[in-house]
Protein backbone atom coordinates (compact mmCIF):
# COMPACT_ATOMS: atom_id res chain seq x y z
CA UNK A 1 0.00 0.00 0.00
CA UNK A 2 1.51 3.32 -0.97
CA UNK A 3 1.42 6.51 1.08
CA UNK A 4 -1.54 7.95 -0.85
CA UNK A 5 -3.45 4.67 -0.43
CA UNK A 6 -2.84 4.58 3.31
CA UNK A 7 -3.91 8.20 3.80
CA UNK A 8 -6.82 7.69 1.43
CA UNK A 9 -7.90 4.76 3.61
CA UNK A 10 -7.77 6.92 6.71
CA UNK A 11 -9.61 9.66 4.84
CA UNK A 12 -12.29 7.17 3.80
CA UNK A 13 -12.82 6.27 7.46
CA UNK A 14 -13.59 9.90 8.25
CA UNK A 15 -15.67 10.43 5.12
CA UNK A 16 -13.46 12.91 3.31
CA UNK A 17 -10.88 10.95 1.34
CA UNK A 18 -7.17 11.73 1.55
CA UNK A 19 -7.95 15.46 1.58
CA UNK A 20 -9.53 15.10 5.04
CA UNK A 21 -6.17 14.14 6.55
CA UNK A 22 -3.73 16.99 7.18
CA UNK A 23 -0.28 15.58 6.53
CA UNK A 24 2.37 15.87 9.20
CA UNK A 25 4.79 18.70 8.53
CA UNK A 26 7.67 16.72 9.97
CA UNK A 27 8.77 13.13 9.90
CA UNK A 28 11.36 12.08 12.42
CA UNK A 29 13.08 8.96 13.61
CA UNK A 30 14.61 9.67 16.97
CA UNK A 31 15.53 8.27 20.36
CA UNK A 32 19.19 8.72 21.05
CA UNK A 33 20.31 6.81 17.99
CA UNK A 34 17.98 7.10 15.00
CA UNK A 35 18.51 3.45 14.11
CA UNK A 36 20.73 0.47 14.78
CA UNK A 37 22.04 -2.05 12.31
CA UNK A 38 22.89 -5.66 13.03
CA UNK A 39 23.84 -7.59 9.91
CA UNK A 40 21.08 -6.95 7.38
CA UNK A 41 18.55 -5.85 10.02
CA UNK A 42 17.95 -2.14 10.55
CA UNK A 43 15.95 -1.34 13.69
CA UNK A 44 14.24 1.97 14.27
CA UNK A 45 13.44 2.33 17.97
CA UNK A 46 11.14 5.34 17.55
CA UNK A 47 9.25 6.60 14.51
CA UNK A 48 7.21 9.76 14.87
CA UNK A 49 5.02 11.47 12.27
CA UNK A 50 3.02 14.27 13.85
CA UNK A 51 0.62 16.75 12.36
CA UNK A 52 -2.26 18.86 13.69
CA UNK A 53 -4.93 16.15 13.18
CA UNK A 54 -3.01 12.88 13.02
CA UNK A 55 -0.05 11.36 14.82
CA UNK A 56 1.55 8.08 13.78
CA UNK A 57 4.21 6.63 16.05
CA UNK A 58 5.89 3.28 16.35
CA UNK A 59 8.98 1.16 16.22
CA UNK A 60 10.19 -1.72 14.14
CA UNK A 61 12.74 -3.13 11.77
CA UNK A 62 13.54 -3.92 8.17
CA UNK A 63 15.73 -6.64 6.72
CA UNK A 64 17.83 -4.89 4.06
CA UNK A 65 18.48 -8.15 2.21
CA UNK A 66 14.90 -9.42 1.97
CA UNK A 67 13.09 -6.04 2.36
CA UNK A 68 10.84 -7.63 5.03
CA UNK A 69 9.40 -5.05 7.42
CA UNK A 70 7.84 -5.48 10.86
CA UNK A 71 6.55 -2.42 12.73
CA UNK A 72 4.32 -1.93 15.77
CA UNK A 73 2.49 1.33 15.18
CA UNK A 74 -0.03 3.62 16.84
CA UNK A 75 -2.28 6.08 15.03
CA UNK A 76 -3.94 8.92 16.93
CA UNK A 77 -6.63 11.14 15.45
CA UNK A 78 -7.61 14.54 16.81
CA UNK A 79 -11.13 14.50 18.23
CA UNK A 80 -12.63 16.68 15.44
CA UNK A 81 -11.25 14.26 12.82
CA UNK A 82 -12.41 11.21 14.78
CA UNK A 83 -15.90 12.73 15.06
CA UNK A 84 -16.08 12.90 11.25
CA UNK A 85 -16.14 9.10 10.97
CA UNK A 86 -19.25 8.36 8.96
CA UNK A 87 -19.85 5.08 10.81
CA UNK A 88 -19.81 5.90 14.53
CA UNK A 89 -19.13 2.25 15.51
CA UNK A 90 -15.67 2.58 13.93
CA UNK A 91 -14.71 4.97 16.73
CA UNK A 92 -14.81 2.05 19.19
CA UNK A 93 -11.30 0.98 18.10
CA UNK A 94 -9.85 4.30 19.24
CA UNK A 95 -8.96 4.88 22.90
CA UNK A 96 -9.06 8.42 24.27
CA UNK A 97 -5.55 9.51 25.32
CA UNK A 98 -6.81 12.48 27.34
CA UNK A 99 -4.97 15.05 25.21
CA UNK A 100 -7.55 15.67 22.48
CA UNK A 101 -6.47 12.60 20.50
CA UNK A 102 -7.80 9.05 20.40
CA UNK A 103 -5.52 6.23 19.30
CA UNK A 104 -5.46 2.69 17.93
CA UNK A 105 -2.54 0.26 17.70
CA UNK A 106 -1.78 -1.58 14.45
CA UNK A 107 0.96 -3.51 12.73
CA UNK A 108 2.77 -2.90 9.45
CA UNK A 109 4.31 -5.95 7.82
CA UNK A 110 5.22 -7.40 4.44
CA UNK A 111 8.02 -5.87 2.40
CA UNK A 112 9.15 -2.35 1.71
CA UNK A 113 7.81 -2.67 -1.85
CA UNK A 114 4.51 -4.21 -0.73
CA UNK A 115 3.74 -3.06 2.81
CA UNK A 116 0.56 -4.31 4.48
CA UNK A 117 -1.19 -3.29 7.69
CA UNK A 118 -3.94 -4.62 9.92
CA UNK A 119 -5.54 -1.26 10.70
CA UNK A 120 -8.78 -1.96 8.82
CA UNK A 121 -9.24 -5.35 10.47
CA UNK A 122 -8.63 -3.91 13.96
CA UNK A 123 -11.10 -1.08 13.39
CA UNK A 124 -13.59 -3.50 11.82
CA UNK A 125 -13.33 -5.92 14.73
CA UNK A 126 -14.03 -3.13 17.22
CA UNK A 127 -16.98 -1.94 15.11
CA UNK A 128 -18.42 -5.47 15.03
CA UNK A 129 -18.06 -5.69 18.81
CA UNK A 130 -19.93 -2.42 19.22
CA UNK A 131 -22.69 -3.62 16.88
CA UNK A 132 -23.12 -6.81 18.92
CA UNK A 133 -23.23 -4.83 22.19
CA UNK A 134 -25.90 -2.58 20.73
CA UNK A 135 -27.88 -5.54 19.39
CA UNK A 136 -27.78 -7.34 22.74
CA UNK A 137 -28.60 -4.18 24.67
CA UNK A 138 -26.16 -5.03 27.44
CA UNK A 139 -27.42 -8.61 27.87
CA UNK A 140 -24.90 -11.46 27.82
CA UNK A 141 -25.15 -13.94 24.97
CA UNK A 142 -24.18 -16.97 27.07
Amino acid sequence: MNRRGFLGGIGALVGGGAAAVVLPKSVAAHSGDAFTMNGYRVSTPVLSLKGPTIEITGKGSMNMQSSVIAYDMNMALAQPLLNKMTVPQLRAAFVDRGDGFSAVDFKVFGTSTNPQNDLASRVGKAAAGEAVKKLLGGRKLF
